[in-house]
């Protein structure tokens, strides 16, 4: 016999065995039956049947895999020494392997000693042998995340690429967060049984890094949190009335945000935060809001009939708004069309957002809304035909408006989906829908304290077919020109470290109840169930050090931790108390008696002719 569906060839040997014995008593032949099966499965090298009932919880691993059969006895552990390999090679792959093995060998170092009582496990994983089926590397919207993950001595993964291998590797660092796992084997299944991805290919986490700079060390930490809980889309919002943080040093784009303060992503940065983004199965898309919130565009100029010509805007004196104005001459969609074609050399993704949330639907001067769908249309072509990217857009966006199919069908539209009617095959990012927020900003959630409402949030036509997922959304607009002391500070690049654990607190674990909802939606889960599971993450995340997430059993805040409010000092500072203050000034009277001494000593001496002491 050999087994290739190691349930369901246990439960057909035991059939088999009952109906070969059907005198025995009832107890008897169960037994009997069920200890043919594993005897002859282990005979054939394949993990034993494991007992009805017994799976990985919500306390154990999030998002909780779609299927999860495990066996208790005498639990497993981590070898100092576990090997990670894989069935193939390349620049790729072999990172991964790597750092996942330094990943489990840290673990099982961390592993706290046995207790005298406490009996050794009964399995110790020594290796990891990773299968990866495809050798593509492609990170799009198709890529495939499934996995089938069998634990013991030596535990497989079974991927569809290495993208899926790493979703898997997520889920045993997990499983094995202290180095060991309270089951013996498992047999761990993500996918739906045909080798297709998850059903929700979109789970985003957007961040608005326009109001306020997010150091590439932060990007990288956020990344590894959505690696951990499997959100696979990081929307960057580059641009706002308050600043243009990407940097070309081609011209004529190298004017658009070189006299910015407060920082900017140069190309160096991004394809840096891309290859780590893609390492861990992170896609990175870019947006570029238009034809509000680019006033920084009014600094390129290019030219036109023989002579330079500015990029034109209209403006509105009262409210001090602007926008991008489509004139005939084409010199908005010249200059702005170039932008994307060298933008699109630093930051790869198949999606491109160009916005379209304007801060006005009154005209301003001749940009009207008809000046505004003409110039996204025009824009939705170059990207569509020469850079072949697939368009996003928010769906306030005027060219939505009596769209014609041929470009809803080419277009994906960040909804909510309470509002938005979209044709039947136009692709929908949820980003709210009629009672709930998606915001992951205290303030302004209506879901705040209420997990079960977060998780839940996507759901009202999360089943629909043109829904490809969803994303949640943090703002750094309450850190730009706060009245707020702390806030106000915190948005200074002075204060970047203490940013950091403010952005990361909002952000972890809260968003991991929308990735959860996205890769595997538990109907019956309550608020209590989740909080559990979230506490547990938190531990599990900062146990790792993955990324600052809020700690358990507390309440985090843009400005406060656990009640207590963040250092508006810079952390990288050294504090001055009244000791160290008296010691720096001995120090300097000290060096001034020696200096003194120095040129008395000087002014006798021979060398007073060359003009020392002066």
């Amino acid at each position: 016999c050999v087994c290739v569906c190691v349930r369901p060839c246990c439960l057909l040997l035991r059939s088999f065995v009952l109906r070969l014995a059907p005198t025995m008593g009832q107890y008897v032949r169960a037994r009997v039956g069920v200890a043919i099966a594993v005897l002859v499965c282990l005979g054939a090298g394949v993990h034993p049947p494991v007992v009805s009932g017994d799976t990985l919880t919500a306390k154990d691993v999030w998002p909780v895999p779609r299927d999860a059969v495990c066996s208790v006895s005498g639990g497993s552990d981590l070898s100092a020494t576990v090997q990670v390999t894989a069935n193939t090679s390349s620049t790729l792959v072999n990172a991964v392997m790597t750092r996942y093995q330094t990943l489990f060998q840290s673990l099982a170092a961390g592993t706290a000693p046995k207790q005298n009582d406490e009996a050794a496990a009964a399995v110790t994983v020594a290796s990891v042998r990773v299968s990866i089926v495809s050798a593509s590397e492609v990170l799009d919207a198709s890529t495939n995340y499934s996995y089938v993950i069998r634990t013991g001595k030596e535990t497989t993964v079974k991927a569809q690429t290495v993208f899926g291998a790493i979703a898997a590797l997520e889920t045993l660092a997990q499983v094995y967060a202290d180095g060991k796992c309270r089951f013996s084997t498992c047999i761990i299944h993500d996918g739906d049984g045909k080798g297709d991805s998850q059903p929700h290919s979109f789970r985003g986490l957007q961040v608005d890094v326009s109001h306020r700079f997010f150091p590439v060390s932060l990007l990288e930490a956020l990344v590894d949190g959505m690696a951990a809980v499997k959100l696979n889309v990081l929307h960057l919002t580059f641009t706002s009335d308050a600043a243009f943080r990407t940097y070309l040093s081609t011209k004529p784009y190298n004017d658009i945000a070189d006299k910015q303060e407060g920082g900017v992503y140069t190309a160096d940065d991004l394809e840096h935060l891309i290859a780590y983004a893609t390492e861990r199965g992170v896609r990175v898309v870019p947006e570029f809001s238009l034809p509000d919130h680019v006033l920084q565009f009014s600094n390129v100029a290019i030219v036109h009939i023989k002579k330079s010509v500015n990029v034109p805007f209209c403006h509105d004196k009262t409210t001090k708004a602007s926008r991008l104005y489509n004139d005939l001459d084409k010199i908005t969609v010249t200059a702005v069309g170039g932008f994307f074609t060298e933008m699109a050399k630093a930051v790869t993704d198949p999606y491109f957002h160009i916005g379209g949330h304007l801060t006005t639907t009154k005209a301003i001067g001749q940009c009207d809304l008809a000046n505004v769908a003409s110039l996204q249309t025009e824009l939705i072509a170059i990207l569509d035909s020469k850079l072949k990217r697939t368009v996003a857009l928010w769906e306030q966006a005027p060219v939505l408006t009596n769209a014609k199919p041929a470009l809803l069908n080419k277009v994906v539209v960040y909804a909510n989906v309470s509002s938005f009617k979209p044709a039947s095959k136009t692709r929908v990012v949820v980003t709210a829908d009629a009672s709930n927020s998606l915001s992951l900003n205290e303030a302004n959630s209506v879901c705040k304290d209420k997990p079960r409402c977060f998780y839940k949030a996507f759901a009202t036509n999360g089943s629909a077919s043109d829904v490809i997922g969803a994303v949640a959304s943090f703002s750094t607009a309450e850190f730009f020109n706060s009245s707020n002391k702390i806030l106000s500070e915190l948005g200074s690049q002075d204060y970047d470290d203490g940013f950091a654990v403010a952005a990361s607190s909002l952000i972890f674990p809260r968003v991991a109840l929308l990735a959860g909802a996205l890769w595997n939606l538990q109907a019956a889960t309550t608020d209590a169930e989740l909080n559990t599971a979230m506490s547990a993450l938190s531990d599990r995340l900062n146990k790792r050090k993955v990324v600052d997430a809020c700690p358990s059993s507390c309440t985090c805040t843009a400005t406060s931790a656990c009640s207590k409010p963040y250092d508006p000092k810079p952390f990288s500072s050294p504090e001055f108390g009244p000791g160290m203050t008296f010691g720096v000034c001995l120090l300097a009277f000290v060096a001034v008696l020696v200096f003194a001494a120095l040129c008395q000593h000087y002014k006798g001496s021979q060398h007073s002719d060359y003009g020392l002491i002066e």
